[in-house]
């Protein structure tokens, strides 16, 4: 049986035709999951290599960017104080400073996704090889595979404290690049400009979870109550595989990422390594989803510098392409007006 996404606007609906995946299946797991809570979602309007738009640049050189990239390095350094605190052995090799490059970012949000994946290392020992085994794994395994295999270089003493602390890390890194500003993200879209003689603004929109009702009050990290099993479904790599359809140009509605290290466009943009165990297209599964108006996603994801970029690593394509959900069937919104979000229904 056809299964349908009705997600409903002041201007009108969006009706989507939802493929018959194990993705999928498990995604509607998760969204009924949440609807029985009554959580509301909420829209957030968004642009492809949004890294590289030019707002981000003036951002980055603003005042306002600059403040609030300086108490971003205040609040990482006193949680990296505090989480060595809390920690018998090496402490966190890095510290955060103004005018921080792509390098250093990243350098400091590995030791986070290595830390939550370990509980006892800030750096792995892992090898190309394993790197790339990691990529063949489902999310689960890839963490266990991480712990197992990376040599343990402190002994956490306060857990519940300790895991606060790398989140705010983690959070407040988050924080400081969406004040910076990507060359490679902006030239990657003047290829895609240049290539295809169309803008890319307002080309995609993420329809998730509000998160005053899911996160901590300070928007830290998910709410304990969040992060069970049935709020966070997680698929294997065979799965995987299997949720891309033959069609898949056609489907321009996609999993809403919920990774603990990057997606591949988030690490493209931000100069990051694309072999390392934290950057996947695919983690958890929270019942959110991203929707993209038309298909600009597929030009931009295979017809791009980025797609070269991808394939050098020697990945296959469902590696690093967004997981697909369904595809557009009805649009009758009005892309020009400012849509929030009425109500979202599975039919």
């Amino acid at each position: 049986m056809t299964r349908y996404i009705k997600a409903t606007f002041p201007t009108g609906h969006i009706m989507i035709e939802l493929l018959q995946t194990p993705v999928v299946d498990k995604w509607l797991s998760v969204y009924h999951a949440y609807k029985k809570l009554n959580v509301p979602s909420v829209i957030n309007e968004n642009q492809i290599c949004t890294y590289g738009i030019p707002y981000r640049k003036k951002l980055s050189q603003s005042v306002e960017g600059i403040n609030i990239k300086q108490e971003a390095v205040r609040k990482i350094n006193n949680s990296i104080d505090n989480a060595n605190s809390l920690i018998e052995g090496e402490k966190f090799p890095y510290r955060a400073y103004d005018d921080m490059p792509w390098m250093h970012t990243n350098r400091i949000h590995r030791c986070f996704t290595t830390g939550a994946f370990t509980e006892h290392s800030w750096q792995h020992n892992l090898t190309q090889e394993q790197l790339l085994k990691c990529k063949t794994m489902g999310s689960q395994e890839v963490r266990h595979y991480v712990w197992e295999n990376t040599t343990p270089q402190y002994k956490v003493l306060d857990r519940i404290k300790f895991d606060w602390e790398i989140h705010v890390i983690n959070n407040q890194v988050h924080i400081y690049e969406d004040n910076n500003h990507s060359i490679i993200a902006q030239e990657t879209i003047n290829n895609y400009v240049n290539k295809y003689n169309k803008p890319l603004t307002a080309s995609k929109f993420d329809i998730r979870w509000d998160k005053d009702f899911t996160f901590t009050d300070d928007k830290t990290c998910l709410r304990h109550e969040f992060c069970k099993p049935e709020f966070l479904e997680t698929v294997t790599y065979e799965e995987m595989l299997s949720s891309f359809p033959d069609n898949y140009e056609d489907c321009n509605v996609t999993i809403h990422k919920s990774i603990g290290g990057k997606d591949y466009e988030t690490c493209y943009s931000q100069y990051d390594d694309a072999m390392e165990a934290d950057i996947r297209n695919i983690e958890h599964i929270n019942g959110s989803m991203t929707v993209y108006l038309n298909n600009d996603h597929h030009k931009f994801f295979t017809g791009t510098r980025f797609y070269q970029w991808a394939k050098s690593y020697g990945l296959r394509d469902e590696m690093f392409l967004n997981v697909p959900i369904g595809k557009i069937v009805d649009n009758t919104i009005d892309v020009n007006a400012e849509n929030n979000i009425l109500s979202v229904e599975v039919l």
